[in-house]
């Protein structure tokens, strides 16, 4: 197989990027109102291979949260990926020594996700911390607080319990999402109820909003309990700060904000990972999302074709040169410190010319964290042609086929294509292939 690889050259890794979305809006907020919010969600802790990358980004959380110095740090559910099952000693020591530091510089709140076993972190509220409180939330409640000088009322919507919310709602609804949906804002309703009308209202959720967009960047199909823009106009937030969907984005103009998750998980993902920080000041919100420095998922579609030239790399139905520039791009995509998986296609014919393990080392040579290749060979659909496909009767079709060949059908040719036919039919197999012999 033709080098593809050569000239490989590595380049150190880019610190991340900060963007900003959206810009300043205008909230009507309680006046004097200074206000900074942490948000995160969906942290995902896994003790398996890619933990060491996790603690990585936690670090670079914990130092923008001593550059930022926010008022208030709000995690809107999933701190493990294992749920039902409880998490790890190993899992649990990370994620403890976390909001430990996390809490030497504001008070910290978690809502439970749905990968939080219930009754797991519980025990959080009675954590030793490093001066601010640590509180765990389980069920949908209201927290009044009182921040400085402002009132804050934090409402908690960790990821809905059916159950729950249907008791809520009287115990005679049926257990559907609509059904659910009218059990939490009858919660939600008695929250707003019960709050201060000096208060600034927050809203810490782990769920759908209707509208968003998932983490491979399709719309939601209303598959779980949602609530809609409507709803946080309805309850009178000024910021929602969400979880659960790991796509960062914003909605509800400017006021309902999916954190997304501060690392990728799997191959497939679109946009960036991190966390956001929001400002309330004069009478204003500005929410800045800020990039962590986590391993990229890449995924390389790739097509090997024979062409005169020998076997050609093409991508998207482009022929490229693979690696192209200065050997740290693969395919278009950059592929350094990156977790690589190469999906390839091939004519059967060539298979043998692909060597994948080879294509695994250069990739890695070139810089790549991991790589994987995933080669299958291309599916060759037959299509019979209309003029066969409109015959009915197997001799007509078989003279329709010589003919398309470009064999002209003389009378001669038809009976000696007729003979044959007639052959397969009325002899045995052991018949025809002396036939076949003889010939």
């Amino acid at each position: 197989m033709q080098d593809l690889f050569s000239g490989v050259k590595t380049r150190k890794r880019q610190a991340p990027k900060k963007v900003v979305k959206p810009k300043a809006i205008e909230v009507k907020v309680p006046a004097g109102v200074d206000l900074k919010i942490l948000h995160l969600a969906d942290l995902h802790i896994t003790d398996d291979r890619r933990l060491q990358d996790q603690m990585v980004v936690l670090d670079f959380i914990k130092d923008n949260a001593a550059k930022t110095k926010p008022d208030l740090i709000l995690i809107a559910g999933d701190l493990t990926n294992h749920q039902p099952r409880k998490a790890l000693p190993s899992e649990r020591n990370i994620l403890v020594k976390f909001l430990q530091e996390l809490s030497a510089h504001a008070p910290v709140h978690v809502a439970r996700g749905n990968h939080d076993a219930p009754d797991d972190w519980t025990f959080i509220d009675e954590l030793e911390t490093g001066g601010h409180p640590i509180s765990y939330h389980e069920r949908a409640c209201m927290v009044q607080d009182i921040i400085g000088t402002q009132h804050v009322d934090l409402y908690f919507i960790p990821h809905p319990d059916r159950a729950w919310l249907a008791a809520q709602a009287g115990g005679k609804l049926e257990a559907t999402n609509e059904g659910i949906r009218a059990g939490m804002m009858s919660v939600l309703n008695g929250m707003r109820q019960r709050g201060r009308p000096d208060a600034l209202r927050v809203g810490v959720a782990h769920m759908n909003i209707r509208g968003a967009r998932m983490d491979n960047d399709q719309p939601g199909i209303g598959y779980e309990v949602e609530l809609s823009e409507q709803d946080i106009d309805e309850l009178g937030l000024h910021l929602a700060c969400l979880g659960h969907i790991h796509k960062p984005q914003v909605l509800a103009d400017g006021r309902a904000i999916f954190a997304g998750s501060p690392t990728f998980g799997k191959f497939g993902c679109t946009g960036e990972r991190g966390f956001y920080v929001h400002h309330f000041n004069g009478g204003k919100l500005k929410s800045e999302f800020i990039e962590t420095p986590c391993r990229r998922f890449v995924t390389l579609q790739m097509e090997v074709r024979q062409t005169d030239d020998g076997l050609q790399w093409f991508e998207a139905g482009e022929a490229v040169d693979w690696p192209d520039g200065d050997g740290t791009r693969a395919g278009g995509q950059p592929v350094q410190d990156c977790e690589v998986k190469v999906k390839l296609v091939y004519p059967d014919h060539v298979a043998t010319a692909i060597d994948q393990q080879d294509i695994e080392r250069r990739l890695l040579g070139m810089g790549a964290h991991s790589a994987k290749v995933e080669g299958k060979p291309l599916v060759v659909e037959k299509v019979r042609a209309p003029e066969i496909a409109d015959k009915k009767k197997l001799s007509d079709k078989l003279l329709v086929y010589v003919q398309e060949q470009g064999t002209e059908l003389t009378p001669q040719v038809q009976a000696a294509v007729l003979e044959r036919l007639a052959l397969l039919e009325d002899k045995s197999q052991n018949d025809v292939l002396a036939w076949v012999r003889e010939q």
